[in-house]
């Protein structure tokens, strides 16, 4: 990849997070387009930074964990690799920024726990879902079913794959390896 194609990539990921995005536009019309800005053999390498962004803590503005949570789940709406993140992130995992509850209701959107029109979520800002109310029995839902998944995709997994400790290795063209 050559730097200018990494560097305009860069810029391009660092304006998904501005303020006026996060606040302008709807969750919907950046998810559409990060897909097309991104082929689809670039998506899993996005979404391993998206996820890093988000558990190192360095997506620091409100409303901007929402648009990378609505990005890692919109490029696999049916078998996300990243299912343990969103459970993770659920059961608060030491180590972890809390969720807020505008954060947890949306995931819980997101993956059909409440009864709700996704696309409706879709639909507002990173902003205006950072300030919906959200009552604390809204929080009550059951995800069980992600808690099964991911202990299924686990219990596939080699017991060597299990035992090895996954680790972010940066590459020079700006990207991150997963091992």
């Amino acid at each position: 990849m050559s730097q200018h194609l990494v560097n305009e990539n860069s810029k391009y990921i660092l304006d998904l997070f501005s303020e006026q995005t996060v606040d302008q536009q709807t969750l919907d019309s950046i998810c559409t387009q990060v897909q097309k800005k991104f082929p689809k053999s670039d998506h899993f390498n996005l979404c391993l930074l998206l996820s890093s962004l988000i558990t190192g803590g360095d997506l620091s503005l409100p409303g901007q964990r929402v648009v990378a949570l609505a990005i890692l789940f919109d490029i696999y709406k049916l078998d996300n690799p990243f299912a343990s993140l969103f459970l993770h992130l659920l059961e608060g995992k030491a180590g972890l920024l809390p969720l807020t509850p505008q954060e947890r209701l949306l995931i819980g959107q997101l993956h059909g726990f409440l009864p709700v029109n996704i696309k409706d979520v879709m639909k507002k800002s990173a902003k205006q879902v950072m300030l919906t109310e959200v009552s604390p029995k809204d929080l009550e839902f059951d995800y069980s079913s992600l808690q099964t998944l991911v202990a299924e995709r686990v219990a596939d997994m080699s017991s060597m794959a299990r035992a090895a400790a996954p680790a972010l290795i940066p590459l020079s063209d700006g990207f991150v390896f997963l091992l």
